[in-house]
C-alpha cells in the first residue's frame, strides 16, 4: 500500500538522514498532518454503514496536497531534491490522481521553485 510504504520510509533513519534540517522538519510535519487527516477521514467514514472504502482511499490521497503545502514543501523541494527523488518510487506517480496532485503542488509552489 502506498501510504504504509511511505509512512515507513519517511520515518526510517536511512531516509531521514538524507534530508537537511528543513527537510526533516517537512517530514515530521507531513507525517503529523497526514496522520491527523487520515484519522479524521476514517472517523467520518466509520459513521457510514458500511463505510465507503473507495471514498476513504481517495480522500486520504487528496489530503497530501494540503499537508505538503502547509508543511513548506515549496521551501524544501529544491534543496532536498536528491533526498526526495531517492525516497519516491516513480511508478507510484503514474496514475491520473497522482499526476493531478503533483500538478496542484507545483502550481502552488510556482513553476521554477522546485527546479
Amino acid at each position: 500500500m502506498y501510504g504504509k510504504k511511505y509512512c515507513i520510509r519517511f520515518n526510517s533513519q536511512e531516509y531521514i538522514e538524507k534530508f537537511d534540517k528543513d527537510g526533516q522538519k517537512f517530514l515530521n510535519c507531513t507525517t503529523d498532518c497526514l496522520l491527523e487527516s487520515i484519522t479524521r477521514i476514517t472517523r467520518e467514514e466509520e459513521k457510514k454503514k458500511p463505510p465507503d472504502c473507495t471514498n476513504l482511499y481517495h480522500r486520504a490521497f487528496k489530503s497530501h496536497v494540503k499537508c505538503y503545502l502547509e508543511c513548506d514543501f515549496c521551501k524544501i523541494c529544491k534543496t532536498n531534491k536528491a533526498a526526495l527523488l531517492n525516497a519516491y518510487d516513480f511508478k507510484d506517480f503514474m496514475s491520473r490522481e497522482a499526476i493531478n496532485q503533483i500538478y496542484q503542488v507545483l502550481k502552488e509552489c510556482g513553476p521554477l521553485q522546485c527546479f
